[in-house]
């Protein structure tokens, strides 16, 4: 007795086109068509596609203006070995006011204000008016207006006024401690 095969249709189709494409690459990144084979015996008379319109995936890369690898903060590297920039006093002003603020607790300026540092960094002009300021990322308003005032006068009425409280200096002293927690620092100082 001799064994009938079945006709499947599509699956049958199917089938064969994954054993004729055996250990051939899976994707090919040149080719945009879809390809079909015109099959005149098949039932609906029509073209059967043989694969499936392949999602295009994003590649990234450097020449197509994808993801830009020096943005990333690993891709820089240290900051020793970099030529003075011109916005160094007032990264200088802005991470002292953001030390006085992880002193006291506060959560989210500390962050603002290393952001605001790292942006600054990448600066290669001195930002001195406001809105130069305001268009870079991660600068708000008031850190603008913080900005502005460390370029033109030279201080930060601020960090002065931070620096001169009197709990501040053995707060200071305090969380200089190795291994003492910053919340027993600070009840301890006041």
């Amino acid at each position: 007795m001799v064994a009938e095969t079945q006709d499947f249709g599509a699956l049958t189709e199917w089938i064969q086109l994954a054993k004729d494409t055996e250990g051939l690459p899976l994707d090919n990144e040149d080719e945009d068509a879809v390809d079909s084979v015109d099959h005149s015996d098949s039932d609906d008379g029509g073209a059967s596609p043989l694969r499936a319109p392949a999602k295009r995936v994003k590649r990234f890369s450097i020449k197509q203006g994808g993801i830009y690898q020096a943005n990333f903060q690993c891709m820089t590297g240290g900051t020793a070995a970099n030529a003075a920039n011109p916005n160094d006093y007032t990264i200088s002003v802005l991470e002292r006011l953001g030390a006085y603020y992880k002193r006291i607790g506060d959560q989210w300026r500390p962050t603002a204000y290393q952001k605001a540092c790292g942006m600054l960094r990448k600066q290669d002009h001195l930002i001195c008016t406001y809105e130069e300021a305001i268009e870079i990322r991660t600068i708000g308003h008031r850190l603008a207006e913080k900005i502005v005032e460390i370029a033109t006068t030279g201080r930060l009425r601020r960090l002065e006024s931070a620096e001169a409280d009197p709990t501040d200096a053995p707060l200071k002293l305090f969380v200089g401690i190795y291994g003492l927690p910053n919340g027993y620092a600070r009840g301890t100082a006041h």
